[in-house]
């Protein structure tokens, strides 16, 4: 985040696990692994990839509330972690259907979007690439009829951008009426596999 960012608080639980040659604008702060020990309303953005499964479910919308504490009004929550529905994703994969591992609790997007909305967030979007075989696929058949037309839709592709959660919404309600072995479909991976939400403060 530091390349992109004009400064980073990074949270982390333990002093010893901190790489010693972070960039200039970078602080770590030490946290209890649920308070986010930041200024009220000084976050433009906060950003965790891989753990909130890790949290124990009871401390989980704590610390959403310390997150929506720590960021301005108008403020970003971009959370990703894997999905529930094709689940689980941690070693108990091998031997149960629910995760029994480091894994504390995996959500669906409609789980995350109600404690979302419980710790105070005014609203969840999904954040998606173009991207993928057909996405290639798409964008070389623009090459054969123009190159540069080729290279900006690559470029595009490559942005992230927010769409309605509507649709995962519903993608989830028909999985759930699949047999456990119909969630591996790469459809499904593909749509729900791995939630990537953006929560507005």
């Amino acid at each position: 985040m530091a390349e992109f960012a004009g400064a980073v608080t990074a949270v982390e639980v333990s002093p010893e696990i901190v790489p010693a040659d972070l960039p200039s604008n970078v602080d770590v702060v030490i946290s209890d692994g649920v308070s986010v020990p930041v200024a009220p309303g000084s976050a433009d953005l906060v950003y965790s990839n891989q753990l909130m499964e890790h949290l124990h479910p009871d401390d989980a919308i704590d610390q959403l509330r310390g997150i929506v504490a720590a960021l301005r009004p108008g403020g970003r929550y971009i959370c990703i972690t894997p999905n529930r529905l094709t689940g689980p994703h941690d070693i108990s994969a091998a031997f149960d259907d629910r995760p029994r591992g480091f894994h504390l609790r995996e959500y669906s997007y409609r789980e995350l979007r109600s404690m979302f909305a419980d710790a105070g967030f005014r609203g969840t979007h999904v954040v998606e690439r173009a991207q993928g075989r057909s996405f290639g696929r798409l964008a070389d058949l623009v090459a054969g009829i123009d190159a540069e037309r080729a290279r900006g839709f690559r470029r595009w592709g490559d942005r992230a951008m927010t769409l309605p959660l509507a649709p995962y919404l519903l993608g989830e309600r028909l999985v759930e009426r699949l047999p456990r072995n119909g969630r591996d479909l790469r459809v499904v991976r593909r749509m729900l596999d791995t939630i990537r939400v953006v929560a507005e403060r």
